[in-house]
């Protein structure tokens, strides 16, 4: 179901501190928290002794105490104090998590500690550049994971699913030519829409004469979808002249698996034009949170039909994204268990 060798995102930073926090992923229980110094520490979040959930310790300097019976866990997960007693059973330790800060990021690596390989982590370098302003949330899907990269890596459904915001013409988004192509970790897909309406969101935020040239471009990783989209006044030249003005937004959707049925999606989104103004920031904040709770409705209720089991899904010309998503993690979920291809 999961791949395993993989980062995933953990938490933003700043909802990591000195009291812990817990959080399920992979369908594993973990618990977070910051050392005296800032460093976060990711555990296993289950008191080796009776079950109860370390997130429900507290912080004892740089070590984690549960609050059943007072075991105390160092950085490491090993227990290094039970009251009552003056030795520590040599079983009495708890899994500890790689863990990776990349900007305001927090990664986690699921798989062997061993095998950790930070190079692996995509590179998003947006989120600490001074030409672009964030802002950034959590959100919970209560659907499978594959059906949120199915839903991000087929952008016409914005047409109908987010017509008042990030939408547009739906003749325009369900003709255009989208060109996908395989990387050595993962995909792009390319589409550009050329003199058409600009739609709601981006209205809002400028100003545009008439008809725009509008593209979005897409990386998927595993782990991370991140997409770059705007639009300028439409010319003759279309995009192949210069993107500078208009409308530029990035957004950072790092998709990472709670259980087999519901998903963490951390989200943020940055534009560089009016860097000045945190209105706009919020704005386009806004209007986006918008858009993923139209999304959230949309997979939450495939997801309560797939469980009926009610028949099968039939692929149309606007999957091959997500179908290729699909293939690749099942190539890294054949490789991580070393079974032939299919």
């Amino acid at each position: 179901m999961f791949v395993n060798d993989c980062w995933y995102v953990a938490a933003f930073l700043d909802e990591i501190s000195r009291n812990p926090i817990g959080r399920r992923i992979l369908n594993e229980p973990i618990v977070m928290y910051q050392l005296q110094d800032g460093t976060p520490v990711a555990l296993e979040d289950r008191c080796c002794h009776r079950g109860l959930p370390l997130s429900l310790g507290e912080t004892v300097g740089d070590n984690l105490r549960c609050n059943y019976h007072g075991l105390t866990f160092s950085r490491d997960g090993t227990c290094i104090s039970v009251p009552g007693q003056g030795s520590v059973p040599a079983a009495a330790k708890v899994r500890a998590y790689p863990l990776a800060q990349r900007g305001p990021v927090l990664w986690i690596w699921m798989g062997e500690a061993t095998e950790a390989d930070e190079s692996l982590i995509p590179s998003f370098p947006w989120h600490v550049d001074e030409n672009w302003r964030w802002k950034s949330g959590v959100f919970h899907f209560k659907c499978n994971f594959e059906l949120l990269h199915d839903n991000l890596l087929d952008l016409s459904h914005v047409a109908y699913v987010h017509r008042y915001t990030i939408g547009g013409d739906p003749d325009v988004h369900f003709n255009t030519e989208t060109k996908v192509e395989r990387t050595e970790r993962g995909l792009t897909m390319k589409r550009w829409m050329l003199d058409s309406n600009p739609p709601p969101t981006y209205s809002k935020l400028v100003a545009f004469n008439g008809r725009v040239d509008r593209w979005q471009e897409v990386e998927f990783f595993p782990g991370l979808i991140s997409l770059y989209s705007g639009a300028v006044e439409a010319t003759d030249q279309g995009l192949q002249g210069s993107r500078s003005g208009g409308f530029q937004m990035r957004l950072f959707d790092a998709v990472t698996p709670e259980t087999e049925t519901t998903t963490h999606n951390f989200f943020s989104a940055g534009h560089n034009f009016r860097l000045d103004e945190q209105a706009i920031t919020d704005l386009l904040f806004d209007e986006l949170v918008r858009t993923v709770n139209e999304d959230i409705v949309v997979l939450d209720a495939q997801q309560e039909r797939a469980r009926e089991g009610t028949g099968k899904f039939v692929d149309i010309r606007l999957d091959t994204a997500g179908l290729q998503a699909r293939r690749i993690l099942n190539d890294l979920r054949h490789r991580e268990r070393q079974l032939p291809l299919r």
